[in-house]
């Protein structure tokens, strides 16, 4: 369930993330509370989860996860443009984190 709660503190956190952008400042009310909503929900998501896994292995696939799913959307959605040394940065992250997570259950 630990895995789960993860991934909704995830998606939770990106929702926040994309109402920042949209909030223009927070001077827009619906996209502020968008911001609220999904921070407040990732943070207690993840009081759980840190309740069973290490903070730091936590804290590294959420922010991983999150950098990837942002930068996905980002890109689709809005149409930015990475260049090689951006991602380059993005695929260190992932290969970080894959690495903490293998550690959690050497086999």
């Amino acid at each position: 369930m630990n895995w789960f709660y993860l991934l909704i503190a995830v998606i939770a956190e990106i929702f926040g993330t994309i109402s920042l952008k949209h909030s223009n400042g927070f001077q827009k009310i619906l996209p502020t509370l968008g911001v609220i909503v999904g921070y407040a929900l990732a943070t207690y998501l993840l009081s759980i989860v840190c309740k069973n896994i290490p903070i730091g292995i936590v804290y590294a696939l959420w922010s991983a996860v999150g950098i990837i799913g942002l930068l996905l959307i980002d890109h689709y959605v809005f149409l930015e443009k990475y260049n090689y040394f951006q991602l380059s940065g993005l695929m260190l992250i992932v290969t970080g984190s894959l690495i903490l997570n293998f550690s959690l259950n050497p086999k």
